[in-house]
C-alpha cells in the first residue's frame, strides 16, 4: 500500500500539474509568442533608437569639442584684441577728456576776466561817486573861499 500512497500521494499531483501545464502551455503557446515577438521588437526598436540618439550624442561630443579647441585657439587672439581696443578707447577717452578740460580751463578764464572787468569796473564806479561825493562837500568851501578871495584881490587891486 505504501506503493499506491506513493502514486496517487505524490506522483499524481505531480503528473496532473505537468499535464496542466503542458495543456496550459499549448493553449497559450501563441499568445505567449506573440508577445515575445512584441517584446523583443520592442526591444530592438529601443536599442535602434538608443543606437541612433548615441550617434547622434557622439556627432554633437565631437562638435562641442571642435567649437571648444576653435575657442581655445580663438580665445587668446580674441583677448589680445579686446585689449588693444580697450587701450585704443582708454586713449581716446583720455585726449577727449583733455580736450574737455582745456575748454573748460578757457572758459574760466574768459568767466574770471569778464568778472575782473566787471569788478574794474564796479570799483572806478565806485572811486568816481565817492570823489564826485568829496567834490561836492568841499566844492562849495572852494567857492567860497574863492570867491571871498577875488573879491578882496579885486578890492585890493582897486584901492591901489
Amino acid at each position: 500500500m505504501h506503493g499506491v500512497e506513493f502514486l496517487s500521494g505524490v506522483l499524481f499531483p505531480f503528473v496532473n500539474f505537468f499535464m496542466f501545464l503542458a495543456v496550459l502551455l499549448y493553449f497559450l503557446r501563441q499568445p505567449l509568442q506573440r508577445f515575445a515577438q512584441r517584446q523583443h521588437e520592442n526591444f530592438l526598436h529601443s536599442a535602434r533608437t538608443a543606437s541612433a540618439k548615441a550617434a547622434e550624442l557622439e556627432t554633437l561630443e565631437a562638435e562641442v569639442q571642435s567649437a571648444r579647441t576653435r575657442l581655445d585657439i580663438d580665445l587668446p587672439a580674441l583677448e589680445v584684441q579686446t585689449i588693444a581696443d580697450a587701450e585704443q578707447e582708454a586713449a581716446l577717452l583720455a585726449a577727449e577728456g583733455g580736450k574737455v578740460a582745456a575748454q573748460i580751463s578757457s572758459e574760466v578764464q574768459q568767466v574770471t576776466a569778464a568778472f575782473r572787468r566787471q569788478l574794474r569796473a564796479e570799483l572806478k564806479r565806485i572811486i568816481l561817486q565817492r570823489v564826485q561825493q568829496q567834490l561836492h562837500v568841499r566844492l562849495p568851501q572852494h567857492t567860497a573861499r574863492s570867491d571871498a578871495r577875488a573879491v578882496r584881490a579885486l578890492h585890493a587891486g582897486a584901492k591901489r
